[in-house]
């Protein structure tokens, strides 16, 4: 499995137990190293088959969130349910209503420190 770029896009779903605080503590499955981070801008509101005119009525506003995966698992496992899975999907605080679309800087951080690529387990 490399990083290509696929041609469709992927879907995955993460448990509802994915979903924690920023605060709260990522809990790192055992012997599973190392665990990625990426840091993501999430745009909220459902919707199907936008096009680049639509798309901006489709946000209801911005907030931050970290998915987490154990890349490990995804390889073994071939889909991203365990790997992308529980406590792995810390998102906010704050939702930003009528943020727009952009330009928007993201920064991601580890324990504070600004984050180049990886989180290994400690």
């Amino acid at each position: 499995m490399g990083n290509d770029v696929p041609d469709e896009p992927v879907l995955f779903l993460k448990p509802p137990s994915a979903l924690i605080d920023p605060g709260e503590r990522i809990r790192l499955p055992r012997g599973v190293t190392p665990v990625d981070f990426e840091g993501e801008l999430v745009i909220g509101r459902r919707c199907r088959d936008l096009d680049a005119q639509t798309a901006p009525s489709a946000v209801l506003g911005v907030t931050c969130g970290n998915d987490v995966t154990a890349r490990a698992l995804q390889r073994k496992d071939g889909q991203w349910g365990r790997a992308k899975g529980d406590t792995f999907a810390p998102v906010g605080p704050v939702v930003a209503l009528d943020a727009g679309l952009g330009p928007f800087e993201l920064v991601t951080r580890v324990n504070g420190e600004f984050a180049s690529a990886r989180a290994r387990r400690r």
